[in-house]
């Protein structure tokens, strides 16, 4: 059975709807001395689980989610276990992604597109300045910079939420004023950068948009759907214009580290396949099986700090509130460019 579940694990270049089939068959192919006994208290969990997120399946579908759901769940158990022993770093926690197995998660969530990287680069590379000190620790949250965790839902547009983030960000640091803009914006209307809605994109690629099309208009204005429009709706009289973006040296956590002091909140893209990713509820993550040149997911820098003698990055994630530390996580700093998190850094120019 693990074979099964290994294969499907890595079927990432098939379409949602053949890789959904081909679980649900292999499911209920599986010999029954593989399947999980439910007792009446499984039942009413499961139930419980599906009424406080507002899940609904059909008949045929239900005993296959909640045999992901129980997985899920398992997996979970064992891995707070290793924590408890001092294996891992973080602990995890079941939330609304639960019933759902990694690729369903990554098809949603991991829509970064980092083949797109080299056609959006900037020509401004961020220097450190010379001769300054570096603050122990940041967070711009206490500052007033950083909105309100928000929640991208079923459409995978992580990249355009660490798009929009930092150029909040940086309206703040320019005006002292925090304004929500309007992800549905560049959603709708970047497709000529290298976005795809939805599906993928990057936040240089959002960058170079807004910079082109003269604004990005407040959420107030272009409010969020989680689904990309046949149209664009974009409004110039109240867009809030940037005059460019700059990069990040590649893989350098201490020019990032400057950044984040003296700019502001960042773009950054980091490799977010994992389960305990997915699971992810506290402390400093990391992840052995993280990948410094595969990224994937669109996240947000917010500060840095050490906790317990250990660096970390503050990370603003999109997954909603119930994710996370109320939607945040501690990524591990210093740790050989962890999960990538220094690859494909960037801020914007307003």
């Amino acid at each position: 059975m693990n074979s099964i579940w290994s294969f499907l694990n890595y079927q990432y270049h098939l379409c949602t709807c053949c890789r959904m089939k081909i679980l649900l068959i292999l499911f209920l192919l599986m010999p029954s001395t593989y399947a999980r006994r439910y007792s009446l208290q499984d039942l009413a969990e499961w139930q419980d689980f599906k009424t406080a997120y507002g899940k609904a399946y059909s008949d045929a579908d239900d005993p296959m989610r909640m045999e992901i759901y129980f997985r899920n769940k398992d997996y979970v158990y064992n891995y707070n276990i290793l924590n408890i022993k001092g294996i891992t770093a973080q602990t995890l926690r079941l939330n609304h992604y639960g019933e759902m197995y990694p690729p369903e998660y990554r098809a949603i969530v991991n829509s970064f597109n980092q083949s797109l990287i080299p056609e959006v680069r900037s020509n401004e590379i961020f220097k450190t300045p010379n001769s300054i000190h570096l603050p122990d620790s940041i967070d711009w949250r206490e500052k007033g910079a950083v909105s309100e965790i928000k929640d991208q839902g079923q459409c995978g547009a992580c990249w355009a939420f660490s798009a929009i983030g930092a150029i909040e960000g940086q309206y703040f640091m320019k005006t002292g004023k925090l304004v929500t803009l309007s992800e549905q914006n560049i959603i709708d209307c970047s497709k000529d950068y290298g976005n795809s809605g939805c599906k993928s994109g990057t936040m240089n690629g959002a960058f170079k948009y807004i910079n082109k099309n003269g604004g990005i208009n407040p959420e107030t204005t272009y409010p969020y759907e989680a689904q990309e429009s046949d149209s664009c709706k974009f409004q110039t009289k109240d867009a809030i214009k940037i005059k460019g973006y700059v990069d990040i040296p590649e893989g350098d956590e201490n020019a990032l580290k400057a950044a984040v002091a003296f700019v502001g909140p960042i773009s950054a893209a980091m490799d977010a396949r994992q389960l305990s990713f997915q699971f992810y509820a506290s402390g400093i993550y990391h992840e052995p099986n993280c990948k410094v040149n595969r990224l994937n997911r669109g996240v947000l820098i917010v500060g840095y700090g050490t906790e317990n003698d250990q660096d970390y990055w503050l990370v603003k994630n999109s997954c909603s509130t119930i994710w996370g530390q109320d939607g945040y996580m501690k990524v591990a700093r210093n740790k050989h460019n962890h999960c990538g998190i220094a690859s494909a850094a960037s801020y914007p120019k307003l």
